[in-house]
């Protein structure tokens, strides 16, 4: 293998790599958006961040990135709730949503 082909390998590896994390994000956001809307709150400014990426299996169990995302929800009284998402794959692993008192 000569180094344009080493070179056309590690683009298209990189590429791989970026599809898949953006369609995990897409799925991470419809699912804490979906959240959101089943808990009657707001997905504050409909982000969701990555906090952490690891080596996980999927149901199947084929080894894949397990990523886990955060999130903030704002109830109708203005309290703020903090959120995990966790994703092995694509597929859903666990939602938690935790509740924050309201500072007076």
């Amino acid at each position: 293998m000569d180094e344009t082909q080493g070179a056309l390998w590690l683009v298209i590896g990189v590429a791989f790599i970026w599809y898949h994390s953006m369609k995990a994000r897409e799925v991470a956001l419809a699912l804490a958006l979906s959240t959101s809307l089943e808990m009657g709150m707001k997905l504050v400014d409909e982000t969701i961040s990555l906090s952490h990426v690891g080596l996980g299996r999927d149901p199947s169990g084929r080894r894949c990135l397990r990523r886990i995302y955060s999130f903030r929800l704002l109830d109708p009284q203005q309290i703020f709730h903090t959120g995990t998402l966790i994703l092995t794959g694509i597929h859903l692993e666990t939602i938690l949503v935790e509740s924050k008192q309201r500072d007076f």
